[in-house]
Order: structure tokens, then sequence, then C-alpha cells
């Protein structure tokens, strides 16, 4: 009779080489054994101008994986955008609204009102 497997214990860390001065993203495994092996290790690249975050990254990449499995280019910029936002809010967001518009939007109304010094203090 066989018993129950044991976990497998999964670790994913970022550790930093002191003496490249550099991340890395490893994943590594222990198993039933209590065998540690590395199933992932990587330097982390850091992109600052990267045009898209994190998250949208990663779709962008398995989009782009499918596509490449099947055959395919990778998705243009353009596409890319297309896939983040398909009804354009992005572009209404960043088109230039009114001021006035705004204030509506924001709920508020902002007036210019001219105080002179001598009526501010004959006003207390």
């Amino acid at each position: 009779m066989r018993g129950e497997p044991k976990m497998r214990k999964i670790v994913y860390s970022i550790e930093f080489d002191k003496e490249k001065f550099s991340s890395f993203l490893n994943i590594k495994m222990k198993d039933e054994d209590g065998k540690v092996s590395v199933l992932f290790r990587e330097e982390m690249s850091r992109k600052v101008d990267s045009k898209y975050t994190p998250e949208q990254q990663a779709k962008i990449n398995q989009v782009n994986q499918i596509l490449s499995m099947n055959g395919d280019l990778p998705m243009t910029d353009e596409e890319c955008d297309y896939m983040l936002d398909p009804n354009g809010y992005k572009a209404y967001m960043e088109s230039k609204l009114e001021e006035e518009t705004l204030q509506r939007l924001a709920g508020f109304k902002v007036e210019k009102k001219i105080t002179y010094f001598n009526d501010f203090h004959e006003e207390n």
C-alpha cells in the first residue's frame, strides 16, 4: 500500500547578487526526499521607459507566445494597444477637456473672487 505523496515545497524569491549588484528571480523546489533543485533563475532587468505595466506586458507576452506557436509574427505596438484597450478609453482619458467640463465631472466649480485687504479686515 502506497502512502500519500508528500508535498513539494516551492519557493519563489528575488535575491540580490552582491558581486554583480543585480537582482535575480529564483524559483526553487524541495521534493519529497528533501532534495532542493533550482527550477528557474534569471537576472531581473529594469525597463524604466516601458510603455506597459507589468500586468499588461504579461498579457502581451502570453498572446505573443500563442501567436508564435501558431507560426504568426508577434503583435505590433498598435495591435498591443488595441488588445489592451479595444474601446479607446485611454485615448478618451488623455484627450484635452475644457476646464469647466473637468470641473463638472469632478463635481465642483471654481470661481475667482477678488477680496481686497481692507474689506477682509472689516468683515471680521
